[in-house]
């Protein structure tokens, strides 16, 4: 109607609604920074974003400074709530996380962080532009692995320490794998985990069961391949 460019309806729009979007920001400042919970940023993150993708749509360009500015103030939150969570995961004691493990059950705690991974991995699928998001949660991948090894180590035997880390690695890949969102390197990290670990404990209960049987075989194995390259 106006025929502007879109710096002109910036200037102009910008200059009456003013004072209406600095109202509505300093709101939001106030709840965004009294907030604890994560999911509370990460949706304001998503509507945002598909609000200002409308808006493009439709050529109207007027509220990119107010759609930057909401941004400006969710992603600083989300990085300090983040944070905190992957904090924690990093620096409980052993004694502590074992516990948590002995009040609720190691399966219940690890399906709150999967959750969390879940609810995490599903709202990048609606921004999937957006990479600070995507390295956070491999962050927290990372942290649950390293939480969960070094509770391993703690545990009294070699045995023990990784049918800890099959059965915990498992149900978390169980738990992540049919889901279209979660990322596939992701998915592929925790399967040469779970594999490696397998590898490993299948090679500890033949070494306990058939004492001599994989000292036998590794021997004999390579006496055959000798005799494959000398008979070629």
């Amino acid at each position: 109607f106006f025929q502007l460019t879109a710096e002109q309806n910036k200037v102009i729009f910008g200059g009456i609604f003013k004072g209406a979007i600095y109202a509505v920001l300093e709101a939001m400042r106030t709840a965004v920074n009294n907030t604890q919970d994560v999911y509370v940023i990460l949706l304001l993150g998503v509507l945002n974003d598909a609000f200002r993708r409308l808006c493009h749509s439709k050529s109207i360009n007027l509220l990119d400074f107010f759609y930057d500015q909401v941004g400006q103030l969710i992603w600083p939150r989300f990085e300090i709530l983040f944070e905190a969570q992957i904090s924690s995961l990093k620096t409980i004691s052993i004694k502590s996380f074992r516990n948590l493990e002995r009040t609720f059950n190691t399966k219940i705690l690890l399906t709150r962080v999967v959750d969390f991974a879940l609810g995490l991995y599903r709202l990048h699928s609606a921004i999937p532009e957006n990479n600070m998001l995507k390295t956070r949660v491999v962050q927290l991948k990372s942290a649950v692995l390293d939480l969960l090894k070094r509770t391993a180590k703690d545990l009294p035997s070699p045995i023990e320490c990784l049918s800890y880390l099959v059965s915990n690695v498992d149900f978390i890949l169980l738990s992540l794998a049919n889901n279209p969102t979660v990322f596939e390197e992701d998915i592929a990290a925790y399967e040469r985990e779970l594999g490696n670990d397998i590898d490993k404990l299948t090679e500890l209960h033949l070494k306990e069961y058939f004492a001599n049987l994989v000292d036998f075989v590794r021997k004999y194995t390579k006496l055959e391949n000798l005799t494959e390259v000398i008979g070629q």
